[in-house]
């Protein structure tokens, strides 16, 4: 029996902007099964763009706020311990993929516990293929027959065949998406597959020859649907892109010269001299550690600085003092401007960090700005985590970021998304939140030339910090007419965010948003 108006998803990892290569090489099978529906041409990724902090954002409908990591390696402040979440590691040599021994597991933060606090209650029930989420119970029949509950599907030959680079991972995926559809009743379908590897390994030459293949294997997908589902909602995007990279350093050897900051232990295991609040110093000597700093194998920093006051606003006395630090107690630091320090290091483009009267600092070696949260009423409620709008002022000298037209006037969230997202780093709206999350680092550290993949040094490309080639994607969408679908037929978008795809679900899928009821997916500037 056919499946009644499904929302099929198709989630291509790290295939960036591939709207432009649809024309360029001649993909005319995707070109068919999405011709009369809508293309956005360029979709703004949550930032960071790291795969456990987009993918979960946009799949569970949480911020950052509720989010406890930031990606595969991630600093905990109550503990002072690194922990490292990837679930597998990769031998290239040997081609072995073993799990990583003596650390937390990604799902022990993020699932099942999360998705099924959040996912259930949506109202539909999900089947996810290529997801390493964890499985939620579906709802029990004294529910009263309310839908809700996470089918999740994954086979080890998938999981090699990624870390592998392999091909031949898009028909495997294929398959087991319309294999799933035979066996399982839900209402959404979520298939992920990954280009990561591919396009770390061979850069945009793998991003074309994804595309490339994938265009192949399409019309085995389109009769596969047509097949099982009647009037289905069929949307394919990217959730990041790459950056080109020239070398690989560790996290604390980018920041080694940093003066006033000691780090202790290595970003991999558990550090039991963090924990302890001790470190190595010169010498052999040790030394109290007040910093830790990871950047999750991605193009971008965060940097965690121990408090220097020991005491609370309660008086109290402070044992961790890993509570957050920001730009006045950073610009002097026992007497050192740790924020000048690291934004004069030839290869930071701009650090940014929290300001205590609100809002955010933005500095580079040539210039500082502001970015404050705006929500007057005239502001449009429509933005990524809620945010109506903001307000950048250029404190002084050179623009940080280049935008000269929202400079010094407050603006929605709608008209920035629209101004920025063709400059070198969009939508920095976003970053007020990533930096208010529980999770994130006292400062993010943007770089232009490495990534830090201390553990994969073969890469030559990155992703997960702010520029446009990381955060730009594209996204088509096709099915049925449908006044709350949230897709207009026949027209391309220039800009739009996948922040907004959370509610976008439920109205495809016929159900009210439980918030912000006018924000559509496909929401942005239109082509003229």
């Amino acid at each position: 029996m056919k499946r009644e108006s499904p929302l099929i998803i198709l989630w291509l990892d790290n295939l960036g902007v591939f709207h432009p290569l649809i024309g360029e090489l001649g993909l005319t099978n995707i070109a068919t099964a999405f011709e009369g529906g809508t293309a956005v041409r360029h979709l703004l990724s949550p930032m960071p763009s790291v795969t456990e902090s987009a993918e979960v954002v946009v799949k569970a409908g949480c911020g950052l706020n509720q989010l406890p990591v930031l990606g595969e390696v991630t600093f905990d402040r109550a503990s002072g311990q690194y922990f490292n979440l990837k679930q597998t590691d990769f031998d290239k040599e040997t081609g072995i993929i073993t799990p990583v021994e003596g650390a937390p597991r990604l799902a022990d933060f993020v699932g099942p516990a999360l998705a099924e606090r959040l996912i259930p209650n949506l109202g539909f029930t999900v089947c996810q293929i290529g997801w390493k989420l964890g499985q939620t119970p579906l709802h029990p029949p004294q529910w009263g027959g309310k839908r809700g509950g996470v089918i999740s599907l994954e086979d080890d030959e998938a999981i090699r065949l990624e870390a592998t680079a392999s091909y031949d991972i898009i028909p495997l995926r294929i398959q087991a998406l319309l294999r799933a559809m035979q066996d399982y009743e839900a209402d959404l379908y979520l298939l992920n597959i990954s280009g990561d590897s591919i396009v770390h390994d061979e850069g945009l030459a793998g991003q074309a020859a994804f595309m490339k293949r994938l265009d192949e294997e399409f019309p085995a997908l389109i009769e596969g649907l047509a097949a099982q589902a009647k009037d289905f909602t069929f949307i394919m995007f990217s959730d990041h892109g790459p950056r080109p990279v020239q070398g690989h350093l560790k996290p604390e050897e980018f920041l080694a010269g940093i003066e006033g900051l000691i780090f202790a232990g290595e970003a991999s295991p558990p550090s039991p001299l963090l924990a302890s609040g001790e470190g190595r110093g010169p010498g052999g000597g040790v030394r109290a550690a007040n910093a830790a700093v990871v950047s999750n194998g991605r193009g971008s920093l965060y940097l965690y600085v121990r408090n220097p006051d020991p005491s609370t606003s309660s008086g109290h006395r402070d044992k961790t003092a890993w509570r957050r630090t920001a730009y006045r107690q950073l610009r002097d630091y026992h007497g050192q401007d740790i924020l000048a320090t690291i934004a004069d290091q030839p290869e930071t483009a701009f650090v940014v960090c929290n300001r205590e009267e609100g809002g955010i600092a933005i500095l580079s070696a040539e210039g500082e700005a502001t970015l404050s949260t705006a929500d007057g009423g005239a502001l449009l409620p429509q933005g990524w985590g809620g945010l109506r709008g903001g307000a950048y002022q250029l404190a002084w000298g050179k623009d940080p970021l280049g935008l000269d037209e929202i400079e010094g006037r407050v603006v929605s969230a709608q008209e920035m998304l629209e101004r920025t997202h063709d400059k070198p780093f969009p939508y920095p709206l976003q970053w007020l939140e990533l930096l208010q999350a529980p999770c994130c680092g006292d400062v993010m550290i943007v770089v232009d030339k490495y990534a830090f993949f201390w553990d994969k040094p073969w890469v030559i490309t990155t992703h997960g910090g702010p520029s446009r080639g990381e955060v730009g994607t594209s996204l088509l969408a096709a099915g049925p007419e449908h006044p709350e679908a949230g897709i207009r037929y026949g027209q391309q978008i220039a800009c739009g965010s996948i922040g907004q795809l959370y509610n976008s679900l439920r109205r495809i899928l016929y159900r009210r948003p439980p918030r912000r009821p006018e924000a559509d997916l496909l929401f942005g500037a239109r082509e003229r």
